[in-house]
This record gives structure tokens, C-alpha cells and sequence, in this order.
């Protein structure tokens, strides 16, 4: 048998023409599988940069939700909870952290520095972030004892960050009492007509129902301008600031990259805030809070010597610690420097309306002061009323 021109010579090789078909069916195939891994690492990639902006935007918010959830845990019965709040800016107070197991904060951390577990004092003030507001203006201990809160000043603020060349970028920053502030995120950016923080306040319709309210910008920024939380004083606008029971933290959290690779997520949560304002019971603890005026009014002449007294009660008799236990009334004669005790009055009138004659002489003229005691027993300081002249 004659073999033909393009047969091969041997049953074992292969010809020109299969070679050359083996050859492209590989191109194709490797070409296929490299377009195809391109394809899949362009995936990854573009997945991988939103994945940034999506950790970006978990990690700032969960930071300050974490934390401020636990606005005012742990704090004495005269802390204020929520200190100031802003569009770009939160300040409060909590026993979110601590560096012992004392049994109130949030987490343990060990490694945490003393002066971030404990409440500041006047020696060691804070500016508030945008502000020359410093803070605190008292010092806040537990009882009598001398020792701070273990409730720690926290402060949340975004500012502009000038590390990069976008001018939309801002940081978001944590401050712990008056120690150095600390990044928390990058590459965030104000929410389209929206601040970063926006506050809601517990209102009372004229039905008695209680609703939540938007805090206009009018009432921003607001500040518990009272030191002590639920004293006499704390009112307007420190009242409001008791008041609020959920903040809006609003943002744009992105990748930091710009063109085809940039990836933005936007986020607007409400995170409450259910404890601000409550005033903690501390029973027989701080001294009681007794606010002027004292009013005296003696009795018309010829009757028998007397005069009344009229005072407002103690904060810590209805709210706030509730532990008065009777009120100490005295007076002096003028121009003496010591007070003689004329009675004691058992807590429960609103306003006391009190007359009494115990030892008053017609024609002199006295000083009387009346003092709220707990059952340590300690007292609060006497709150006066002006010279009053015993007609005859």
C-alpha cells in the first residue's frame, strides 16, 4: 500500500495540522481563563474597595452607638448625664469604662490610664471641642466620702481632616475626659442636609400623652448648664437637655478614592438614650439641696410673738435622693452670730407655711434659717430670711 503525502510516517506523531489545532485551541482556552480571572479580579477589587466603605461605615457608627448607649450609667445622683450637644458635636458622661472590676462600667480594660476611669474635677478642666466652654464647673463625688464618680467625661466630635485633599472629608474623633483626643475614623463626609447630630426631646401634649420632638436649630446647641443634675436649678434649658431621648448620628462614610473606584455608604440611625435625666437614688447620701428664698412675717402687733415662715422643699425630698427626714428651723437675735434650733419640721408640705413663737420676744429684731436633714444624718446648707423686727 502506497502512504499518501499527508499521512504520517509514524502511527505515534502527530501532523503539522493537528499541532497547529491543539495550539489554538489552547490560546483560546488560556485566553478564556485569563479574561475570566481578570474579570473575577476586577470583581474582587471593586467589592473589595466598597467593602472599605462599608467597614469604614460600621466601625465609626458602631463606636458611638456602643458608647453612647450607656450615657449616663454610673453616675452619682448629682452628675449631669448629658453635658452638650451639638451639630458636630456630643458630650456626656458614663461609666462606660473601667480599670478595676468595681462592678458598674460597661467593659473592663486594664490597661486603661486612672485619669480615663474616674470623673473629672476642677483641676483638670476640658475644652469642649468648637467651644470655650471648659468643663466641669463642680466636682462630683460619691456621699461624703471624697471619692470621684467613676463616670467619665466622653466626647464625640467631627472635625475637617486637612490629611487629605478632599475638602468634604471630615474625622470623626473620641475624647475621654481631658486626655489627648483619639481618630476614630477617616474618610467621612455630612450627610446631604443633615448634621451629624440631630436630637430628639420627650414633649407633653395637652392630652398628658408624652411624644418625642426634633430639637429645632434654634434650641442647638444644647448644654445642662445646672452642675447638678435635678437641683433647683436645673431647669430650662439644662431641663431640656434631661430631656432628650434619642440622637441621629448622620453620615457618608467612603473609601477615601475617587474616579471609578470610590464607594460611599450613607448612614442616618437613631440611637436612644432612654437613662438621660434620671435622677439616681442614693439614699442618705450627699448632703440635701435647699434652695432660698425664706420668707419671715411677723405677727401683728399687741398678738402673742410670732412669725411665719414660708420655704419651698428640698430637692431631695420628692426627687433627687429622697431622704429628707425633717426640717431644722432657727433663728438669732441681731446682731448674734449663733443659731438657736426653735423646732423641727417632719417633711411632706408643699410650700411649708410654718408659724411659730418659741422663744420670741416682741420688740427684737431676729434671723431665721431653716436647714433640710437626711438620715445620716447630714444637713444642708441653712437658707436665710432678712432681719424681721417682733412687733409689740
Amino acid at each position: 500500500m502506497t502512504k499518501t503525502p499527508w499521512q504520517s510516517p509514524s502511527p505515534n506523531g502527530f501532523t503539522l495540522i493537528e499541532v497547529v489545532i491543539a495550539l489554538v485551541l489552547v490560546g483560546l482556552i488560556m485566553g478564556t481563563a485569563l479574561n475570566l480571572f481578570r474579570s473575577q479580579s476586577s470583581s474582587f477589587r471593586v467589592g473589595s474597595t466598597k467593602m472599605e466603605a462599608t467597614q469604614n461605615m460600621r466601625f465609626a457608627l458602631g463606636t458611638i452607638d456602643r458608647s453612647l448607649r450607656t450615657l449616663g450609667s454610673g453616675t452619682t445622683s448629682r452628675q449631669p448625664m448629658l453635658v452638650y450637644g451639638a451639630n458636630d458635636v456630643i458630650v456626656f458622661n458614663a461609666n462606660f469604662a473601667t480599670d478595676t472590676a468595681d462592678g458598674d462600667a460597661v467593659y473592663l480594660n486594664p490597661d486603661l490610664p486612672p485619669n480615663a476611669a474616674l470623673s473629672m474635677t476642677t483641676a483638670s478642666l476640658m475644652t469642649i471641642h468648637g467651644t470655650a466652654i471648659t468643663y466641669p464647673d463642680t466636682n462630683y463625688y460619691w456621699g461624703t466620702s471624697g471619692t470621684p464618680s467613676r463616670a467619665e467625661t466622653i466626647s464625640f466630635y467631627f472635625e475637617l481632616d486637612l490629611s487629605t485633599s478632599n475638602p468634604s472629608d471630615y474625622a470623626l474623633m473620641q475624647q475621654v475626659n481631658d486626655l489627648a483626643p483619639e481618630l476614630v475614623a477617616r474618610n467621612l463626609e455630612p450627610y446631604p442636609s443633615r448634621p451629624f447630630f440631630e436630637f430628639w426631646y420627650d414633649s407633653t401634649l395637652a392630652s398628658g400623652n408624652r411624644v418625642s420632638r426634633q430639637m429645632s436649630a434654634a434650641m442647638i446647641p444644647v448644654r445642662h448648664v445646672a452642675p447638678f443634675n435635678g437641683s433647683p436649678a436645673d431647669t430650662a434649658a439644662s431641663a431640656l437637655a434631661d430631656s432628650v431621648r434619642i440622637v441621629r448620628v448622620n453620615f457618608v462614610a467612603t473609601n477615601g478614592l475617587t474616579g471609578p473606584d470610590a464607594s460611599a455608604r450613607t448612614v442616618s440611625t437613631m440611637v436612644a438614650t432612654p437613662n438621660n435625666g434620671l435622677v439616681k437614688l442614693a439614699t442618705c447620701g450627699s448632703r440635701p439641696l435647699l434652695a432660698a428664698p425664706l420668707t419671715a412675717t411677723p405677727n401683728a402687733p399687741g398678738n402673742p410673738p410670732s412669725v411665719q415662715l414660708i420655704w419651698t422643699p428640698s430637692v431631695d425630698e420628692t426627687s433627687g435622693e429622697t431622704d429628707v427626714t425633717q426640717y431644722n428651723v432657727y433663728n438669732r437675735v441681731v446682731p448674734a452670730t449663733d443659731w438657736e434650733l426653735m423646732g423641727t419640721i417632719p417633711p411632706g408640705q408643699n410650700p411649708y407655711d410654718i408659724t411659730s413663737g418659741n422663744g420670741l420676744v416682741a420688740g427684737q429684731t431676729y434671723e431665721f434659717a431653716v436647714g433640710a436633714q437626711d438620715c445620716t444624718p447630714r444637713e444642708s446648707t441653712l437658707i436665710q430670711s432678712a432681719a424681721t423686727f417682733i412687733p409689740f
